[in-house]
This record gives C-alpha cells, sequence and structure tokens, in this order.
C-alpha cells in the first residue's frame, strides 16, 4: 500500500475475546533472527500494547526484548487470512508498527494484535527455566 493510500484503509479490531483466546493459544511465532544477545530463538510479543512487536531471548534468565526490524518482518512469510473475505493478507507496515492488509476488504491488520503480550511471553520463558531446575 502506498502512503497516499493508507487513510483510504481502516484498521480492523478484534473483539477481546479473540484476542484473549489468541494470545492463550500454545502457538508462538520465533523470529527469523536469533537474539542479538545470547543468539538463541526469540519469541514474538507485543510491546507493551502498542501495535509494535518485539522479540524476547528465549535463553533461561534472559528475556531481553529487542525491537523486531522490518527485514525480519518480511522474512517470517506469515500467511495471515483476511477477516472479511479470507484471502491472504499482504504483509507490510499499514500505518505504524507490523502488520496485513486487504486490498479488496480495504483493511489492515496489526501483527501485535495476533501476538501475546511481552509479559506473557516473559512469564513462558520464566516457568520453562523454572521446569529445566
Amino acid at each position: 500500500m502506498r502512503p497516499s493510500e493508507r487513510r483510504l484503509y481502516e484498521p480492523y479490531r478484534f473483539s477481546l475475546d479473540v484476542q484473549t483466546s489468541w494470545r492463550t493459544y500454545p502457538i508462538r511465532i520465533v523470529a527469523p533472527t536469533p537474539s542479538r544477545c545470547h543468539r538463541k530463538p526469540s519469541l514474538l510479543a507485543q510491546a507493551s500494547n502498542s501495535s509494535f512487536v518485539e522479540g524476547a531471548c528465549t535463553e533461561p534468565g534472559c528475556g531481553r526484548l529487542t525491537s523486531l526490524s522490518a527485514t525480519a518482518f518480511k522474512n517470517l512469510d506469515l500467511w495471515v487470512a483476511c477477516p472479511r473475505c479470507g484471502r491472504r493478507m499482504v504483509s507490510e507496515m499499514p500505518v505504524s508498527g507490523y502488520g496485513f492488509s486487504c486490498g479488496t476488504c480495504r483493511l489492515y491488520v496489526f501483527l501485535a494484535d495476533l501476538l501475546p503480550r511481552h509479559d506473557d511471553v516473559l512469564a513462558l520463558i520464566r516457568s520453562q527455566e523454572m521446569q529445566k531446575r
């Protein structure tokens, strides 16, 4: 989508019930690049109730958050279906933050809305650390 077209698109907001359901589902998305601190996989999470995405280092005891780069976002290759028509959405930066847009329905979805919150991911990393002890 070109910047001049952004005002023609509307954000699609999922209900709180749907968001809560997705965020508690046991599937997590791993960033395409390892964490900078320990070179371990990073789990993607919503950054502090915003439309931005961060990766949390999975090294036990770490959980350091780093921003997801534009290159890493493009390398995710996620299939996100449009909530209205079901077609595959295009991955891009619709307004601010990473997301997906549907040219047919003229709407966009933020990637952050599909991910768990960063504190939930950090709790998951901590629980994995406790299980190893």
